[in-house]
């Protein structure tokens, strides 16, 4: 089983205009959290092309790590010395053995490339690893484009845990979490085993409501309900559609706590508040009630 994931960048993370892909963050925080058979966080680094294959490679490398953060990605392959690769280090592009090598060289690993589960956009990138290479290969593609092994990043999580080690119930809660996530869920109890589902889960889900005041907010609603996995190893939802009379209880809570000025960052101070606007996923606005700390 691979025990090192290595992520391709252009057409995986981030199309031709560095616009990262949906869910791609949910996916890597994912990741961050999986642990290997020691318990030890799980190996990972990215590995892409750069403009040139030879010096001077500062400045090379310096535009592709600013790209990286404007675009959020940077902290996910801290310390990018360690653990971003580009085609310049090794002198030869991918998917050559030479870059490969040299990411492993890199994170300071002693493996082989049997070891590693290469994820990447590229269908030639994909078929040279697992062929030539002897790689594990975990292929994207948006959605409408030719099959590959998932289109949609919030499902890269359960395929990389279950390469891993499908026994690992860690990382499976991990990846249901985060498939969750992607689909405005907070999930408190992620309940895996073996058998592939159905997986009881229970938490939150953030629904949309109209606040005077406020515009659109998220309010969020007890949920309960489970997940499973489907033939192609990605997973689907069997959760319960919100009642009508849950909504409309959240909604009037909300308008409430804004006529009563109990909404901080509303026109009212922190301090004499009970509740909050903070920012979710895509930059939603979620209605929370306030963290208080003792002094």
């Amino acid at each position: 089983m691979p025990r090192i994931v290595l992520f391709g960048l252009m057409d995986t993370l981030v199309d031709r205009q560095w616009r990262v892909f949906d869910h791609v963050q949910e996916a890597l925080r994912a990741v961050q959290e999986f642990r290997d058979a020691r318990g030890k966080p799980l190996p990972s680094g990215l590995v892409a092309d750069s403009p040139a294959v030879a010096a001077p490679l500062a400045p090379i490398v310096d535009e592709l790590v600013g790209r990286l953060a404007d675009a959020g990605l940077r902290p996910f392959f801290e310390p990018v010395a360690r653990r971003v690769t580009l085609s310049a280090h090794a002198a030869v592009p991918l998917p050559q053995l030479g870059i490969f090598e040299t990411a492993l060289k890199r994170l300071r690993r002693k493996a082989s490339l049997a070891d590693c589960l290469f994820i990447t956009g590229n269908a030639a990138h994909a078929r040279a690893a697992s062929q030539a290479l002897g790689m594990a290969t975990l292929r994207f593609a948006p959605a409408g484009a030719e099959a590959a092994d998932f289109d949609d990043w919030s499902q890269a999580p359960i395929l990389i845990a279950r390469r891993l080690d499908p026994a690992n119930a860690d990382n499976l809660q991990a990846a249901v979490r985060a498939y969750l996530s992607a689909r405005g869920i907070d999930a408190d109890m992620v309940q895996v085993d073996r058998s592939g589902g159905p997986w009881p889960v229970s938490g939150r889900r953030w629904h949309p409501v109209e606040v005077p005041g406020l515009g659109t907010v998220q309010v969020a609603l007890a949920l309960a309900g489970h997940v499973e996995l489907q033939g192609n190893g990605q997973l689907a939802a069997r959760l319960p559609p919100p009642q009508d009379s849950e909504i409309a209880e959240a909604t009037d809570f909300a308008r409430s706590l804004a006529a009563h000025g109990q909404i901080a960052g509303e026109g009212a101070p922190r301090g004499r508040t009970t509740h909050a606007i903070e920012s979710g996923p895509g930059g939603a606005r979620r209605l929370v009630r306030q963290r208080f700390s003792a002094v």
